[in-house]
């Protein structure tokens, strides 16, 4: 099956030629958590590209130790308080340069995750995880596959709201009943899941089936059609949900 053509894509020229035309100037480096939300740090481009797109940049090591309230948490062989805390390598794949068009004069790469002074991936990182069953399953004559199916919830209350109301009443969807495939439902949200929908192919990912309203009130899905495993997770599905969606939403009054 040939391959879709990959929009968005940058090489390291062509963000060098964004740069000198002012249209980039930040170049965001992330990498997975174990609760598979994006981390990471902004760059100037221009530092990017003098330097950190070669070598990388650091972060420190117990972000692959907290809970999900950024605390860390004890008893990791891989970094404690016991053990000590230091810094791992975020390396660039440059493979996954793009424009992130839904943050303004922004680049985004993904990072695979290195010790500190050699060349090994940190194997607790989730990538290097993700990276190491691929190998497996292509040992036993296996290509890895994913289609993914990204699933989320549109509230009119925003999340800080709800966070000072004691996260209590973090609801108040804009629909009020039942709303799977209901093409109504799904027009009035159309703001939203247009920016939603438009996205994954700017940004380079695969091409995406429109979303639709699912079962629950406010719950929307998109289907991201199926293709190499890693190459879903560039960027990986959850900085889409993290990111995209919860900007998109972010710029109607919405939370998603």
């Amino acid at each position: 099956m040939a391959e879709d053509k990959l929009f968005g894509i940058l090489t390291i020229d062509d963000l060098r030629a964004r740069v000198e035309s002012s249209e980039i100037d930040t170049v965001l480096l992330t990498f997975t958590d174990m609760y598979g939300r994006q981390l990471g740090k902004r760059l100037d481009a221009r530092f990017f590209l003098d330097g950190a797109a070669e070598h990388g940049t650091h972060a420190c090591d117990y972000l692959l130790t907290v809970d999900m309230n950024m605390d860390p948490v004890p008893g990791y062989r891989f970094a404690s308080w016991e053990r000590g805390y230091g810094d791992f390598r975020l390396a660039p794949d440059l493979a996954t340069l793009r424009a992130a068009d839904w943050l303004d004069r922004t680049a985004l790469v993904v990072c695979d995750v290195f010790a500190r002074d050699s060349d090994a991936l940190v194997e607790v990182a989730p990538r290097s995880i993700l990276r190491r069953q691929v190998r497996r399953a292509a040992d036993m004559g296996y290509q890895a596959m994913a289609g993914s199916e990204l699933e989320y919830y549109i509230f009119k209350t925003s999340y800080h709201d709800a966070a000072a109301g004691g996260l209590t009443r973090v609801s108040n969807p804009p629909a009020w009943h039942i709303e799977d495939y209901h093409v109504l439902q799904g027009t009035r949200e159309e703001a939203l899941n247009g920016a939603v929908r438009r996205h994954p192919q700017s940004l380079g990912q695969f091409r995406s089936s429109a979303p639709k309203v699912e079962w629950g009130k406010g719950q929307h899905e998109l289907n991201l059609r199926f293709c190499d495993v890693v190459a879903m997770a560039r960027p990986p599905q959850r900085s889409f949900k993290q990111s995209i969606s919860r900007k998109s939403a972010d710029r109607i009054g919405r939370e998603a």
